[in-house]
Order: C-alpha cells, then sequence, then structure tokens
C-alpha cells in the first residue's frame, strides 16, 4: 500500500501546492491594486477569480488527501 501512496502522493501534492500559491499570487495582485480595482469598478472581476482559484485548489486538495486516507487506513 505505501508504494502505491508514494507513486501517487509527489505528483498531487506538488499540484496542490502549485494551485495553492496561485491563489495567494492572485490575492498578493488584487490586494496591491485594490485602489485601481475600485476605481474601475472591477473588485468583483477580482473576488470571482480568487473564487475560482481558491475551488480548483479545493479539488485538488481532495485528491491529495483521499492517498493520505487510503495510506492511514490501511495501517501503515
Amino acid at each position: 500500500m505505501s508504494a502505491y501512496v508514494a507513486k501517487h502522493l509527489e505528483g498531487r501534492q506538488k499540484d496542490w501546492n502549485v494551485a495553492t500559491q496561485a491563489r495567494i499570487s492572485a490575492i498578493t495582485s488584487v490586494l496591491g491594486g485594490i485602489k485601481s480595482l475600485k476605481m474601475m469598478g472591477m473588485e468583483d472581476a477580482g473576488q470571482s477569480r480568487i473564487s475560482q482559484l481558491r475551488e480548483k485548489e479545493l479539488r485538488l486538495s481532495e485528491r491529495l488527501r483521499w492517498i493520505l486516507v487510503v495510506y492511514n487506513a490501511s495501517g501503515k
């Protein structure tokens, strides 16, 4: 069982980390340009983009968590 986990864990963890970094980067950009976004009336677009990135991050984290559940359920 641990061979299966090792085989699948790394890629899924990497995907999740990339998604997390993309969301954090988007938040940083939005906060850095919040004054401009508000003047242009685009704060909803920024919020929508961050929500989309968060949903993607959660989907990817589910894939990782299931691998960890299988590993823990197997008795290691």
